[in-house]
């Protein structure tokens, strides 16, 4: 279960930064463009004498600057593709041929953030710990044991006969019964030491398994935050990005009316690209605290066969990341250890 937990996992976030990378390259070449302008109305301004070299080599510079950075996203969005390659056990290929559809994952608008805490029992971390302490706890009823004398009773049984025809009749059939008691008296020092030692081995378990709670639930609290604050941000981010859009828009009207200096355009163009790939940011930050949410509690996915194909590769990918089915989860019965007889 931990193993396919983390897989299924790791599969999510490398998904959802291949994406990111791809959407932080469409706004570099959709920025590019822009800069393009910029440098056109530059060269004419400058051609008609109306501007100085400095506004022409201060645009070049931005679009060289900018046409370098997608080479770097490339670069990234490959290395992610080849990351969900090895992850699907499939040999490295183009996966954007059959990840037709394109975008950050949404998740669901609404999501329940009171979770049960029983849902965190369901950890493979939280289960391990928890058997391990009931097993420890068996171990000291069996060390206790040793303390008293054991009863038993033993018994034979067969036949005796000077020939074989006579092996198998009554008279050469014999049997013996008789009981027995065992206790070891002598050594009662060392068996009383071995249950003490079996107790203390539970009580590191008892609290490497409280522990191991403490840690889950900090784990879907940091998951939950990160998922609602970041949402929360991509709301404001989004006015911010429609906002700096328009002066963008607005500055170079003024630059071509000679009512602005480049130094304005080149700046405000700077604050658009910066805020694109800020609420780019934030919208991967949002899907990975929908996959973290997941993750901390132990699962949430269900492995659909039908969705593969031979090789492995997945045919077919949601743009919404899933809710967990949580009516499907069965929470670990809790166990109450046999307290050790004093």
């Amino acid at each position: 279960d931990e193993v396919m937990v983390s897989m299924l996992g790791d599969i999510g976030e490398h998904y959802v930064l291949y994406r990111y990378c791809e959407r932080v390259v469409e706004l570099l070449r959709e920025n590019i463009e822009y800069q393009k302008i910029s440098l056109q109305v530059a060269k004419a301004k400058f051609t008609a004498g109306l501007s100085s070299e400095l506004d022409v080599d201060q645009a070049q510079s931005d679009l060289s600057y900018f046409e370098s950075s997608v080479h770097i996203f490339l670069r990234y969005q490959r290395l992610e593709n080849n990351t969900l390659c090895t992850l699907l056990g499939i040999s490295p290929e183009d996966l954007g041929k059959k990840l037709t559809k394109k975008g950050i994952p949404v998740p669901p608008k609404d999501v329940a953030v009171g979770i049960p805490a029983q849902l965190i029992t369901r950890r493979p971390d939280v289960r391990m710990a928890e058997r391990q302490a009931a097993a420890q706890c068996a171990k000291i009823g069996v060390a206790m044991s040793e303390l008293f004398p054991h009863l038993y009773i033993n018994g034979s049984f067969g036949y005796n006969a000077m020939n074989n025809t006579a092996m198998f009749t009554s008279p050469a059939a014999y049997g013996t019964i008789g009981p027995g008691l065992s206790w070891n008296i002598f050594n009662y020092g060392r068996l009383l030491n071995n249950v003490k030692m079996q107790d203390a081995n539970f009580q590191v378990n008892v609290a490497k398994f409280q522990y191991s709670l403490v840690n889950a639930g900090k784990e879907v609290e940091n998951a939950i935050v990160e998922y609602v604050k970041s949402g929360d941000a991509i709301k404001e981010m989004e006015v911010s990005v429609a906002a700096i859009r328009k002066a963008s828009e607005i500055v170079i009207v003024q630059y071509k009316a000679g009512t602005s200096d480049f130094n304005r355009v080149s700046l405000v163009q700077e604050k658009r690209i910066s805020r694109d790939m800020d609420l780019a940011l934030y919208q991967q930050t949002h899907a990975r605290g929908m996959v973290n949410i997941y993750k901390s509690l132990g699962g949430g996915w269900q492995v659909r066969l039908d969705g593969c194909n031979e090789g492995g590769a997945i045919a077919g990918e949601p743009n919404e990341l899933p809710l967990p089915k949580t009516e499907i989860l069965r929470p670990v019965p809790e166990s109450k250890p046999e307290e050790p007889k004093k």
